[in-house]
Formats: structure tokens, C-alpha cells, sequence
């Protein structure tokens, strides 16, 4: 495990929280989504800046949760490759395992080409390697993909902060320890978050984005977990599509921990 130095607690407790109920009456699971990549300074500097404006959720006093995800794909990497090849209908599948409130679901999670996000999801009692029962009937129901066509392709975990606006309709993830693992290899992103804006309309003139503005973050288009850890892992070997993504997650790396994830994207 690399050396970590995030270290926002502190921060975090600034905050006014906000409950699970509160956060489900939002409905915010279709919505436009908007992605940025900052370091850890800029993370404490933006969290600094957001706390009068923003909530935080809590659960039996946690504020930054851990996420557990098995993501599937076929044999020929079809969900990958409809992302790398600039696809504006495209879909993601996994099993998601809240860990600290012990829930798990089965999600199919699909950007619209309008940039749309539309996640359907099932509650499941358990995370599996196989898709069965109602979530093979889930698969089918929306992407009309037989369950046994999908196999296990990466596992990511991190934790999570959740906030709110105050103001508006406005939801922002911010992801953190980063951890991919798969049959192939293994990456870990230390010191690195991944923030993601989740809006039903988009405004650029959110507390959020206008923080992230004046810090001169600019938001990065081609950013999905689940592709950048096929990527990272070396699973796939077409890449073109994310190399502006890992290359600013080189330079980042570097300038935050002294090296970086991939040698070859510099070449």
C-alpha cells in the first residue's frame, strides 16, 4: 500500500450532514454528470470552499464510505470497447457492495446520446461473479444481453464523500484510494480524487463549478473507472481514446507521489 496524503477529515467535520433518506428523495440516479480529477491539495482547497454551501452525508456517524464494485463485460470487451470507440449510447454493468451499510445491488448504468445518465438497479442480498434470477432478468429487460455472455472483468474500491447543495438539485461524489484488481494486474491511485458533479440540468453557475473555475480545474470528458482500470491493468490493448485522461493522471501522479501509472503513454 502506497504512502497516502489525503488527509480531509478534519474538513469533513466543518460540514452540516444530511441522512440516507434525504439523499434517496432526491432522485438523482438519472441525471447529467460532469468529471474532474484533482489532486490532493486541490481536493482539501475545494472541500475548504464548499463547506457553506454543501452538506455531507453520514451514517452512524461515517462520512467517507467504502464502495466494493465487480464490473462485467464479455470475452471480447464489448461494454469497454463501446466507450473507447467514441459511442455516444453506451452502457456499464456491476455489483455494488456498500460496505459500511452492508447493501448491494446490481446496477446497469447508461449514458444516453444526449449525455444522459439513466442507472436502473435491484437490491440483491449479496455481490456474485454470476449474473442470475432478477438481475439476469434486469440484464435482459434493458440491454437485451444474455447473462451468460458477461463475465467478471475488474473489481474497484474506494471510498466515497457524498454532498449536497443547499441552494439546488445538485449532488457531488468525490472518490478517493482508488484500487483496481483483476485476473491480470492490479493499480492503485494514491492522493488522487475523482469528483464527479450530478445534476438533472446542467448549471455551470453551482457553487461547485464555480469553485472548481476559480481554482482553474477544468473538467475531464473521458473519465470512467471502469475503463481506466482495463486500461491500467493492461487488460485491453486498445487505449487511444483515454490517453488524454492517463496522461493527465501521469502528470498528476507525478507531481503528487514522483511517478507515474503508465510508461507507455509517454512514449
Amino acid at each position: 500500500m502506497l504512502e497516502n496524503n489525503l488527509n480531509f477529515g478534519p474538513i469533513l467535520e466543518k460540514f452540516n450532514s444530511f441522512n440516507l433518506k434525504e439523499l434517496e428523495s432526491m432522485n438523482l440516479l438519472n441525471r447529467f454528470d460532469t468529471k474532474f480529477i484533482l489532486k490532493s491539495q486541490e481536493l482539501n482547497s475545494i472541500l475548504e470552499r464548499l463547506k457553506e454551501d454543501y452538506q455531507i452525508l453520514e451514517i452512524n456517524g461515517i462520512r467517507n464510505f467504502r464502495y466494493y464494485n465487480i464490473y462485467f463485460d464479455t470475452k471480447d470487451f464489448m461494454l469497454y470497447t463501446q466507450h473507447h470507440n467514441g459511442k455516444t449510447h453506451r452502457s456499464k454493468v456491476r455489483y455494488r457492495h456498500y460496505l459500511d451499510a452492508d447493501k448491494c445491488f446490481f446496477e446497469i448504468k447508461t449514458k444516453t446520446s444526449t449525455s444522459y445518465t439513466v442507472k436502473n438497479r435491484i437490491r440483491e442480498a449479496k455481490i456474485d461473479k454470476k449474473i442470475e434470477n432478477s438481475a439476469a432478468e434486469l440484464l435482459i429487460d434493458t440491454l437485451s444481453i444474455q447473462p451468460d455472455q458477461l463475465f467478471p472483468k475488474l473489481v474497484d474500491t474506494y471510498n466515497r464523500i457524498t454532498l449536497i447543495c443547499k441552494k439546488q438539485e445538485e449532488k457531488i461524489t468525490i472518490d478517493t484510494n482508488i484500487f483496481f484488481q483483476n485476473t491480470i494486474n492490479s493499480k492503485e491511485i494514491p492522493n488522487i480524487a475523482f469528483i464527479e458533479i450530478k445534476q438533472k440540468r446542467y448549471n455551470y453557475n453551482s457553487p461547485a463549478f464555480l469553485a472548481l473555475r476559480e481554482m482553474n480545474i477544468k473538467h475531464q470528458n473521458k473519465v470512467s473507472k471502469y475503463c481506466l482500470g482495463m486500461v491500467l491493468t493492461n487488460t485491453v490493448n486498445k487505449y487511444n481514446f483515454f490517453k488524454p485522461t492517463v496522461l493527465k493522471l501521469n502528470k498528476s501522479m507525478r507531481e503528487e507521489n514522483g511517478f507515474q501509472l503508465h510508461e507507455f503513454f509517454d512514449n
